[in-house]
Order: structure tokens, then sequence, then C-alpha cells
């Protein structure tokens, strides 16, 4: 009897089907399973003799694990319908769902699949128990590594047909300090976890509403940091455009950890670096020089973090203190390095701290801002030392009196409240604030060059950016006419601090301070937040302002309200138009308001 026809029978023998169904063979990878469509069922079975022990333990854990998965109601796995277990054979029969395609995987859906991975994480392990043994899941968490040798040679193979754009003395240094590498990552504190072991975009499925994983033959203990690693690897060569730190970030909070997200940086490199090294080369020798550099240059640059943490800029740091600063620097320990903006863990002074290096001149007014905020009695973090490109400050992780700020003080009216208090501050000595004209201004950017690039981007929209061309004088001149303050312009809870007892908040991360209007504060920190703590933060700025003022703060900000509700979807555009390299959903909101006319309305109400 042929796989069909048995795999027919067992399912007929338990009402699965009929007998007049047709088995669809599915595409698998070398697995050793058989995998078939029928009717609304997936399935997959596996004749045991056919395949080696590591392979039958693999596929005898995936079937444990979704009867576990049953019995605990995990909603990230699909519906197993029917099984079949013994020791000649595995059948598995699973609800059937729909592949997630390519253009489906937005920012929110990456951010759900690192929510679940964070989920598998949170799996107590004790519900294991006497179902397998711990040490088998752990067994199975990988497939048997290649010999790093070979990873080596294959690499040096691809050097040699690209060897201008491969440089071979670092693939040399990789290959004797991988060991090493390694080992100490076993020292970073991340506990172990379950983890899935093949976390990849190919893996998930949908519903049309949840998002699901499957093919559970290599779920075992590890960090789950080393699934991100991996669904970033080949996340980015299925085409995703994927936020390395936004998905780490999703994933560390998810998660509930005490342990300081740093450690998941460090060791997110050494699973990157790792996983490159040893395993894309050999998949890599017939792939074109685009594809190549992609993983290539990810390996070097997570290389560089493990092993020698940009040396050049860490000696440019301490060349830049002695300008300013006796006091010593050292202890370096990269947290992050992007776009030109190097941040790192180090001691000043013996003291623990946070040091930023900014490459480009242009976030260096960062630097200034601080000085700015200092100088005119606005809080903020306490800074050690500000050099002409470095910026020493106090860190928050280990803090006895301020923590970072979580998502739920959104939600929470006492955290409202003290950033009431904040932003009022803020506002009111920022009017005073002698740079103020010099400082960056989101509205310079809506020039005419730049409104025609718009018309390109979004074509459908062209009357109203033409609109605002015919009347981008009238528009200059209306900027114009409110009072400036400084303003924050990048509101979220990831950059704000908050005390400990709750009675101050402050935001840090001044990069995008600038110039601008009080009511445009106002409108980005309201929209984050939600229910009683948006109440509250307006309740309080405005019992603030009218108790200074003797007026209310609305009356006064009409013509702010009105420029911001067409200039700031405006702005959003530009941003995600021409200053990202995909287009963000954030800015949904702006493009749907110029598609539908609505914008255009609003625009020549403000200006005819």
């Amino acid at each position: 009897m042929n796989v069909e026809n048995k795999i027919k029978e067992l399912l007929v023998q338990n009402n699965i089907l009929t007998g007049e169904e047709e088995l669809l063979p599915v595409t698998e990878g070398n697995s050793g399973a058989y995998a078939f469509l029928v009717a609304d069922f997936f399935v997959k079975y596996v004749a045991l003799a056919e395949v080696d022990a590591t392979v039958r333990k693999q596929f005898q854990n995936e079937v444990t694990f979704y009867k576990i998965g049953r019995r605990k109601n995990f909603d990230f796995i699909p519906e197993m319908v029917f099984q079949v277990s013994n020791v000649d054979e595995i059948l598995l029969v699973l609800k059937k769902y729909s592949p997630v395609k390519r253009a489906d995987w937005t920012t929110s859906l990456q951010q759900r699949a690192m929510e679940i991975c964070a989920q598998i994480g949170r799996i107590d392990l004790e519900d294991f128990n006497g179902i397998f043994p711990m040490e088998d899941i752990g067994e199975i968490q990988t497939d048997e590594p290649y010999p790093l040798q070979i990873s080596y040679e294959n690499w040096l193979k691809i050097q040699k047909k690209f060897p201008e754009a491969l440089d071979a003395h670092l693939l040399k240094e990789m290959f004797e300090n991988f060991e090493a590498l390694n080992a100490a990552e076993a020292k970073i504190p991340i506990p172990e976890t379950l983890v899935h072991g093949d976390f990849h975009a190919e893996n998930f499925l949908t519903d049309g509403e949840n998002l699901l994983v499957c093919d559970w033959q290599s779920v075992g203990l590890g960090k789950g940091i080393s699934d991100i690693s991996f669904f970033i690897s080949r996340g980015n060569d299925f085409g995703l455009t994927l936020d390395r730190e936004n998905l780490v970030e999703t994933y560390w909070k998810s998660l509930g950890t005490e342990t300081d997200i740093s450690a998941f940086y460090q060791s997110m490199a050494t699973s990157e670096f790792s996983v490159a090294f040893r395993f894309w080369a050999e998949y890599l020798q017939t792939s074109d020089l685009s594809r190549i550099l992609k993983v290539y240059q990810s390996m070097v640059d997570s290389y560089h973090v493990l092993a020698n943490p940009y040396p050049n800029i860490t000696q440019l740091i301490k060349q830049d203190l002695l300008t300013v600063s006796s006091k010593s620097i050292q202890n370096f320990r990269l947290i992050r390095a992007k776009s030109g903006v190097y941040v790192y863990n180090c001691l000043y002074d013996n003291i623990p701290a946070v040091v930023k290096y900014f490459e480009n001149e242009s976030d260096r007014r960062e630097i200034l801002n601080y000085q700015i905020l200092v100088q005119h009695d606005i809080p903020t973090i306490q800074t050690f030392a500000l050099g002409n490109a470095v910026l020493v400050m106090e860190d928050i992780s280990i803090s006895q009196d301020w923590r970072l700020g979580i998502e739920a003080d959104l939600q929470d009216v006492a955290v409202a409240k003290s950033l009431a208090e904040w932003y009022f501050t803020f506002h009111e000595n920022g009017f005073a604030v002698p740079e103020l004209s010099n400082l960056y201004f989101e509205y310079d950017s809506l020039t005419k060059e730049n409104l025609n690039l718009l018309i390109q981007k979004l074509p459908e929209a062209a009357e109203l950016f033409q609109f605002l061309l015919t009347h981008h004088g009238k528009l200059g001149d209306l900027i114009q006419k409110p009072s400036f303050t400084l303003t924050y312009n990048d509101f979220y809870w990831t950059n704000f601090v908050v005390r400990k007892d709750k009675k101050a908040a402050m935001m840090f991360d001044y990069n995008l301070l600038g110039k601008g209007y009080r009511f445009s504060d106002f409108r980005n920190v309201c929209w984050s937040m939600s229910g009683d703590a948006k109440i509250t933060f307006e309740n309080e700025y405005n019992r603030l302002f009218f108790e200074k003022h003797g007026y209310n703060r609305e009356a006064s900000e009409k013509l702010e309200m009105r420029i911001d509700e067409v200039l700031a979807p405006i702005f959003s555009l530009f941003v995600a138009f021409i200053e990202r390299e995909s287009f963000p959903e954030w800015a949904e909101d702006a493009k749907n308001e110029a598609l539908d006319g609505s914008l255009l309305v609003k625009a020549k109400q403000l200006l005819l």
C-alpha cells in the first residue's frame, strides 16, 4: 500500500474523510515527511523506519508539542484535528490555514510575530514534565551544526569570486575568534526558555485574523533571541523590510523580563554572527553579489559589536572628552550603532554611564539641545560631559530614583500629570531661548522642491500639493504668525523617564527637539495617551496655563491648531515618502486625508 492510500485509509477509519477526497502533495524540505492538503486539512506523515534517529525524535516531539498546545489552549499554533504516534509511524492532521504573503508582513504583523516569540518564551517549562524529559527538547533545538572549518572555506570561496567586496583577513579573524565569542555569549544573563528553533516568516500561517506558527520539529530550550535572529536573517533574504531594534524591543517588552535590554542586543549580535558565519555561506555559493553583501555586512556589523566595538569610535570618544574633562572613560559595551550614532554603556570616572557619539554633524545638535535645557532650567536626565561629538549621561537603568517609561504609563494618570508639568515648564521656558530661530523646525522641510517631489510620489493627491505650491508664499507668512517655543516633536513612551514614585517625569533623546507650536506637542502627547490619562494630561496642563496667564490656552492657539491640522499630515507624508525607504503605517491616516480630499478642504479654509 502506498503512502497516500495508507493516509487516506487512516483518515477514513477515523471519520475525518469520506474516501472521495483527493490528497494533493505539498512541496516540503528534506525533513523526511510526506505532506498533503486534503479538504480543510493539512496532513503530515512520517514512516519512522525511513528517517534517522534525529529526525524521528524531532517529529515525535512536534506531535507531543501539539498535544500540550491543545491541552494548554495555545492560541498561536494551528489546531490539531487528529494524530497517530507509535513506533512505526507519525500522522499529524492540522486544520488548513493560509500562508502569510510577503506583502502582508507589515510592521504591526512583524511586532505580533515578536509577541508570539515572547509568548513562547513565557511558557512554563513545568508543563512539559512527565510528557518528555527536559533534556530531550534541549537536545533537538538545532540541527547538527556544520563543521566550522567547512563554513570558513565556503566563505573563502565566495571571497575569491568577489575579492574587492569581502575581506579575506577579516574572515580569517572571524574564524579564529568564533569559538571564544560563542563561549562568551553563555555569560550573557538571559535565561533559557522554550524556543521554536525554526522561527521565520515562511513558517507563519493565518486564518484571516490570527497569526499562527507551524513546523514545531525543532522546538527546544534556548534563548529566544536566537529565534528573532533567525527571523531577521531569513526575513532579509525573503525580501522583508525589517527594523531590527523595533523587533528586539517588542520581544523584550512582551517577555516582561527584568534583564536589561542591552543584554538582549549583545546576545542578538552573537546569534546573528554565529548563524551568518556558520550556515549562510553554503547557501550563497551561487548567489549574486547584492544578496551576498546583505548577509556579509550584517555578519561584519555583528562581529564588530562582539569582538571589537568600533575601536576607532571609542578612541574618538576619548579624544573628544579630553577637551572638556580630565575624567577617565572606560569599559565600553556597545548598545547599538545605527545611522552614525553609537551608544555605549561605560564607566565615566568609575560611575556607570551611557555615552553617545554622533558621527554626523547634523546629529550633534542633540548636544546643543541638552545645553539649552540646562541653561533654561528645564528638567532632564543628568549629563556628566558634553563634548563636540560626545554626550555622556546618567544610566537610568541603574538609577535608584528613576526608571525608563513603559507602555502602561500612557494609561497612568499619575504619570500623565507629571508629564503635563514637565511639558508646561518646557514650553514656558522655551519662549525665552535665544537660539530658538536657529533650531530645527519641522515645517522648514515643506519647500517647493519637496512639494513637487510629493506630487511625483503621490500623484493622486496632486491637486492638494499644487494648491500649496500656488499659495506657498502666503503659507510661509502664515507659519510665522504664531509665537514659537521649544517643541519636543518625538513623544512616545520609549522616550521618557519616570520617577519611581511617579511624582515627576521628563523626556530624553532630544535629537528632534526644535522650535514650533505649543499645540503641536500637545496634539502629539494626547494622540498617544488614552482614557483618563489623556484627560488628566489636558486638565493639568490647562490648569497650569490658566494659573500663570489668567486665560484659557485653547483661545490663544486657534491659529496654531488650524495650521497644524494641515501641515502636520503634509510633514508626515514628506517623511514617509522621501526620508523613509518604505512607507510606514503611522503615515496611512495622512495619506488617506490627502487622497479623500479632506486635507485639501482644510488647506483652502486656511489659505483662502
